[in-house]
Formats: C-alpha cells, structure tokens, sequence
C-alpha cells in the first residue's frame, strides 16, 4: 500500500473512483476549478498500480469571534467498490488528517453519512440549535424593506451578498467564508448535477432600504430524508437592520406556501431571533437532525489552534479583571484528544476535545472543574451554522 499526492498523471483515477462512487463529476467540474486548488490535497491510496481509496482536502476559513481562520474540509472519502471492508477509507482519513496538522490548518471538519465512524479520528459532532415558524403565523410587520427575489450565481449578487456576510460576522462564531469563485462553481455544479439541494435550487432573495442592500436570505431542503421541509440555509444582515431578518422570512415563508408545506426551519444560534419562531417538536428534531448533515469538528495543528485562541481568551479575561497566564493543552491517545486548561500553570479544568469544539463554536457545553474563569473565557458567542460553504 502507498499513499500519494495527486498529481496531473494520477488525477485522472481520482477523477474516476470518484465518479464511480458519488455518480459525480464534483472533482474536476468543481473543486479542481476553485482557487486554492493544490494537487497535494488531493490524497490517493494505491494498491499496486491501482487506486483503492482517496479524500479530498479542501481550503477553507471559518470565523472564530470575527476572525477569520484557516481551516480544511475533508471531503470525497471514496473507496473502490470491490476493494471495501479492507479499512482503506481509515488509512485514507487518517493521512488527510495528518496532512491538515503538517499543512498547519488549526481547524478540520467534516459533512459525514455516519457520524459514528468519524469519531474513531477525532471528530467530534456540533449541532446548532435550530427553530420552526409555521405558515400560520402572519408575519405582518411594517418593516421600510424591498424584498427581491436574486439570482445567486450572478457575480454582482453574489458580491453583494459576501459584504454582508462578512459584516454580519464580525462579531461572531462558526460561519464559513467562502470565495466568490467557489460560490460560483458550487452554483454550477448543484445545477449542473440537478441535486436536491443547495444553492441554485432554491431561491436568494435580498433587502433593500433606499438603494442599498442591507440583508439577505437564502433557503434549501432540510435534508434527503425529508424532502418535503425547507429551510432558511443563510441569512444575514447589516448592523441596525436587524428587522431585515422579519421582512426576508416573510417572503420566505410565501414561497413555503407556493410549495403547498406548512413550515420552515432555520439555524438560530444566538444572533438570529425571527418573531413568531418557536422551538421544534421531537420528531421536527429527528428529520432536520440526521448524521449526514451534523458537522464535525476536531483541531489541526494544535499550536496554531492555540495561537488563535490564547489572544481571544487574554484579551477577556484582561476585560474581567482576571490575572494569570492562561494555557490549553491537548494530550492525543488513538487520536481521541484530551484537553486541560490551566491558569498560572494550575490545573483549572478537564474536558474533550469534542467539548473544547462546542466552547470555541458558541454551543452550550459542560467541563469538569468548571471555574469563573472557564466562563468567562469562553462566553456563548453568536454561532450561525451556515451550510452552503460547498465542502
């Protein structure tokens, strides 16, 4: 067995294996397309002369409290069909994430099918809460907004929609930002494909107040499982235009109506409050959670990872009047991490590598040996889990 970066020769059975897996042309009619593309983050596990396994490890950046930072997606995990049950599809994911810590992205994450086997490297669920507004409720508010109805593949609409997004995330945790190239391949390919889901599919629309825009929404099915539920997959908005969020899900919820349902959801974290939302049922929560569709997350490259959050943590507790030195350390066993805090050089607090993910995304989270200064270092942010990044 042998793993190999792609290059221009090889690439070529990466493109097959994958669309003899997923029944896709993703790879070259998109992400070998994008940017950042490299032929090194394309890794490939032969047997011989033939291509057993592969991932693709694609660039991306995420916010952390208004920050952007590196991350890598993990995508396109494919193993040849007669060569599955043989463990490939672990080796394989193990190098990818290795790769990330040597290529020194601080943060991975993940889409799985199953998110049981991910656990097994390190991954870690994070669910976003999430809210319903049923088409009873009337959302008549006297909102000042033009509502229109955008083309998201546009170049001008999209560009309009990225300085929103990055303005609506200046102060706030676990959004993806995505370039204008890769939005628009993914556009294509979604179409292009004719999937279930995502961008293209449904419609973008965007408030404007005088000329200007000032927000926008964009909407999707909640998953393969339940095709006959819609939700709002963005929606962001300028500072002071927080009644932009109210006049978009009105139209959003015209649109439910057009398609004969009866709701929709939308993730609502702490930054986004939609009047007349309430929280879901049990079984509304058993077909918008399903594992396909719960990211994952675990570190990269620890140090960098640190080096992002140790300055977020100082500069907090210098806020509450808080002295010490403040550390994190992570310990890896099976690729399982164990995180301890310290303050001081004193033990302050244990947990997971998983819990250490809810604590940086905004998420409610539990830690033994909880202190004031756990709370105050990591205080409930505004998540947004925004699912249209393209991984």
């Amino acid at each position: 067995m042998e793993i190999k970066q792609a290059n221009q020769n090889n690439i070529k059975d990466a493109v097959r294996l994958s669309t003899e897996v997923f029944n896709s042309s993703f790879l070259n009619t998109s992400i070998m397309k994008e940017e950042q593309f490299s032929y090194k983050n394309i890794r490939l596990l032969y047997d011989g002369k033939k291509l057993v396994s592969m991932a693709c490890v694609l660039p991306r950046e995420i916010y952390i409290d208004g920050i952007k930072v590196k991350a890598a997606g993990i995508a396109g995990v494919a193993t040849a069909p007669d060569e599955r049950g043989k463990g490939y599809a672990a080796i394989i994911t193990r190098d990818a994430v290795e790769f990330t810590k040597k290529e020194g992205y601080p943060l991975t994450y993940l889409n799985p099918y199953k998110t049981s086997y991910y656990r097994q490297f390190g991954y870690s669920p994070v669910m976003f809460p999430f809210k319903v507004i049923d088409l009873a409720h009337k959302l008549k508010i006297e909102h000042g907004y033009a509502i229109k109805k955008a083309d998201p593949m546009k170049k001008n609409i999209i560009r309009i929609m990225a300085q929103i997004h990055a303005e609506f995330c200046a102060d706030k945790t676990g959004p993806v930002a995505r370039s204008m190239n890769t939005w628009e391949l993914g556009c294509k390919y979604i179409k292009k494909e004719g999937k279930e889901e995502g961008i293209g599919i449904t419609p973008a629309y965007i408030a404007y107040k005088g000329k200007k825009a000032r927000g926008y929404l964009l909407m999707g099915p909640v998953n393969h499982i339940a095709q006959n539920t819609l939700k709002i997959s963005e929606l962001c908005y300028l500072h002071g235009h927080e009644e932009a969020a109210n006049a978009l899900a009105s139209k959003a919820l015209e649109y439910v109506k057009q398609k004969g349902l009866d709701k929709i959801y939308y993730d609502n974290g702490n930054g986004i409050e939609i009047k007349g939302s309430r929280k879901p049922l049990k079984k509304e929560i058993n077909s918008y959670i399903t594992p396909k569709y719960i990211r994952m997350y675990r570190s990269g490259n620890f140090e960098e990872f640190k080096r992002i959050l140790i300055p977020l943590v100082l500069k907090r507790l210098k806020e509450s009047g808080i002295k010490g030195v403040f550390d994190i350390k992570r310990t890896e066993k099976n690729m399982q991490g164990n995180i301890s805090f310290y303050n001081d050089k004193k033990i302050i607090a244990k947990t997971d590598e998983g819990t250490l993910m809810k604590m940086v995304l905004g998420i409610k989270y539990k830690t033994d040996g909880s202190s004031e200064i756990i709370k105050t270092a990591f205080p409930m942010l505004k998540p947004l889990y925004m699912d249209f990044d393209f991984l």
